[in-house]
């Protein structure tokens, strides 16, 4: 996917209207808050475990977006990858419970674009 696309689907960018937002929380959103998930008060914000795993994926440098790590790593098919908030959550809670071995593939992933560049 390109940039513009792969910017709203994280929620970096109006889904309505393509507006800027900002870095997105990993799924969809509006500036008009009408999509069903930001509804709802319990999902609008990402919950820890989504804030821990893209802290490390941003401070490792990985070249992807959290999500899709997090959706490798779980070994999930791309056809059944989905953005839907809930299921994010699930995924990144799971991650969360073995956070270690979650680190180490991450930087296995660094260290595979190292040497794909030289």
């Amino acid at each position: 996917m390109g940039d513009i696309a792969d910017g709203l689907i994280n929620g970096d960018f109006d889904s309505e209207t393509g507006e800027y937002l900002g870095e997105g929380p990993g799924y969809p959103r509006t500036r008009s808050k009408s999509l069903p998930w930001e509804k709802g008060k319990s999902v609008n914000a990402p919950p820890g475990h989504i804030n821990r795993i893209r802290a490390l994926v941003k401070e490792l440098k990985i070249y992807k977006k959290w999500h899709h790590v997090a959706y490798e790593y779980r070994k999930v098919p791309p056809n059944k990858r989905s953005l839907d908030p809930r299921s994010l959550q699930r995924v990144a809670k799971g991650i969360c419970n073995e956070f270690g071995a979650f680190e180490t593939y991450c930087k296995t992933l660094i260290t595979k674009k190292d040497e794909q560049t030289k």
